[in-house]
């Protein structure tokens, strides 16, 4: 969602960084067909000096990303505890050369852990994107989200339904896969809005394995449109909020 989102941005002429801040479980660089072999010897998290080394981010079909992908090899692991994870957010973030660019679009990992809270709670965040699978557990999850986002006064943008229903390859019909989520404990519930709605599509799923996203991709068809209406939707409401 984050990758073709940063595309479709950039599809409207902003200049935007991709930053992967999901630190176990990085798989932009993947998703970009960007793979590390060879394994890190040792990470810097922190330096000393009063003009530390920036790091610089990879530029690619239009973006610039960075990725904790880019620092340790495909598989090896990442295995950080305290304040650490902390640290290597404040780094990718503000550790690293993004002049030029004219927004971050910040992949999160799931649930509100420390990453998450300490980009919510950045003053700048400019707003939060909650991408919610239509089940009633996703939802419950997506709710915990948007309140911490409201006690960190972070405007949520709205919301992307995600897997919502399949796509057939047989026929091109819809097939629902989930049972609805009641109104009363749906994330609508808490007047968020819809921006768009993605289906499960083996299109999607075929894209990620060649690491040519759809947004964008040459000869890309009716795919692509879900995240081009969603680029609109956060423009707009980036422009509203001053960017």
């Amino acid at each position: 969602m984050a990758v073709n989102l940063a595309l479709a941005l950039s599809q409207l002429g902003l200049a935007v960084g991709l930053v992967d801040l999901d630190l176990t479980g990085p798989d932009v660089p993947r998703l970009l067909n960007l793979r590390r072999k060879s394994p890190a010897r040792h990470l810097e998290l922190w330096h000393s000096s009063a003009t530390p080394r920036a790091l610089r981010p990879v530029p690619i079909k239009g973006i610039a990303v960075v990725s904790v992908g880019f620092l340790l090899s495909e598989d090896q692991p990442l295995l950080l505890s305290g304040a650490l994870p902390g640290l290597l957010v404040e780094r990718l973030l503000n550790g690293v050369a993004w002049e030029g660019t004219d927004l971050l679009v910040a992949d999160l990992p799931p649930g509100t852990d420390g990453v998450t809270a300490a980009v919510i709670s950045d003053p700048d965040t400019l707003g939060l994107i909650v991408v919610v699978t239509p089940d009633d557990l996703s939802h419950l999850d997506a709710r915990k989200l948007v309140h911490a986002a409201a006690s960190s006064d972070t405007t949520v943008i709205g919301a992307v339904e995600n897997f919502a229903g399949l796509v057939c390859p047989h026929c091109g019909g819809d097939v629902t896969l989930a049972t609805a989520v009641s109104p009363g404990r749906s994330l609508w519930s808490e007047g968020i809005e819809r921006l768009v709605s993605v289906p499960t599509d083996i299109r999607y799923a075929e894209a990620a394995h060649r690491g040519q996203p759809v947004t964008g991709a040459p000869g890309s068809g009716p795919e692509a449109a879900p995240f081009n209406t969603l680029a609109g939707k956060v423009s707009l409401a980036l422009r509203e909020l001053g960017l």
